[in-house]
């Protein structure tokens, strides 16, 4: 050990590193700083204080805003063979107080900044102002506000975002995302209310819209056999004249049949409207999944006709009552 004529300690080196007032160093092993605190009461214990005062003798005086009020530094040596920073975290004043010291703490890699917890205990990661966003969902703000930004949960069988009010049970709002399932779970006040696959919404409550706005898909074809996705789209409108009668056949799309779409107990509504001119034809074999079906029409009696000069819409129910099983209600109207 040594003490330099600028009384700068150095243990194991014959001067001191990076500046130190204090340098500990070792060859071809660990340096290792300890401290033991022997003691039977619990508020005792081992402390590491960084005090900072603006001035250079005397009496604490205040420090202001913006002044550095630590430091801590872990150093490498790049491949020019330079002492280097490679991260670091570092305590900043953010404005003064008579009572406390306002601070960030800023937590750098890369020689730039990725978190931070600022003197209002709001985080941000990738973001040096949490604190300006809403006050009621500052607590952690990602991003930098520019290009794709995003946080991932790496999950085995589920990942859950939970959400509590501490008053009753542990969690009462969560959403959930099964791996097994692959499908996403929204529960609120602990109730399972519904589900979202990648095809299709469930839901286990009663649901409350003010409107809803549905895809129509339009079909110039007249003639030959109608496959209709109702994956796809629950209204087909054909705003040509008709040339022909016609075969329809319903499916969940060209690689998955409805059969596989549909649970058993579910239903499935749709519209066809076709346009007719002055030689009216119309939907005369109806299938699912390839399969023949016989509706049950509104009224008893299955058209036999289409209506010339008018605009006929049919609407069917698919109903499934067991597997490759099901009930098809059909009604015809038209419009003119």
């Amino acid at each position: 050990m040594r003490i330099d004529s600028s009384g700068n300690v150095i243990i194991g080196e014959t001067s001191a590193v990076n500046g130190g007032n204090i340098t500990l160093a070792t060859s071809a092993a660990d340096v290792t700083i300890s401290a033991l605190c022997r003691s039977t009461t619990d508020s005792h214990g081992v402390n590491l204080i960084f005090q900072k005062s603006s001035t250079n003798s005397g009496n604490f005086a205040a420090t202001a805003d913006g002044e550095n009020l630590g430091k801590i530094v872990f150093r490498g040596v790049n491949t020019s063979a330079v002492s280097d920073i490679g991260a670091q975290i570092s305590v900043v004043q953010n404005g003064t107080s008579a009572s406390t010291v306002p601070a960030h703490m800023i937590f750098t890699t890369n020689e730039s900044e990725r978190m931070r917890i600022s003197s209002d205990g709001t985080v941000g990661i990738g973001n040096t102002t949490p604190g300006s966003f809403s006050s009621s969902a500052n607590n952690l703000v990602i991003g930098t506000g520019s290009g794709s930004q995003g946080m991932t949960i790496f999950g085995g069988n589920e990942s859950n975002i939970f959400f509590s009010d501490g008053t009753g049970a542990p969690q009462i709002g969560r959403i959930e995302y099964s791996h097994i399932a692959e499908d996403m779970k929204f529960y609120v006040n602990n109730h399972h209310s519904f589900n979202i696959t990648g095809s299709k919404v469930d839901t286990n409550c009663t649901l409350s819209i003010d409107e809803v706005i549905e895809r129509v898909a339009i079909s110039a074809t007249t003639s030959n056999t109608i496959n209709t996705d109702l994956l796809s789209s629950a209204v087909v409108f054909y705003n040509v004249n008709q040339t022909a009668n016609r075969t329809i056949n319903f499916r969940g799309d060209s690689s998955t049949s409805l059969n596989n779409t549909m649970a058993i107990g579910e239903s499935m509504t749709c519209a066809i409207i076709m346009q007719q001119g002055s030689t009216a034809y119309y939907l005369n074999a109806y299938q699912i999944d390839g399969s023949s079906v016989t509706p049950k029409w509104q009224g008893g009696s299955a058209p036999t006709g289409g209506n010339a000069s008018s605009i006929d819409a049919y609407s069917f129910t698919i109903i499934k009552t067991a597997d490759a099983t099901f009930t098809v209600l059909a009604s015809i109207t038209q419009y003119a």
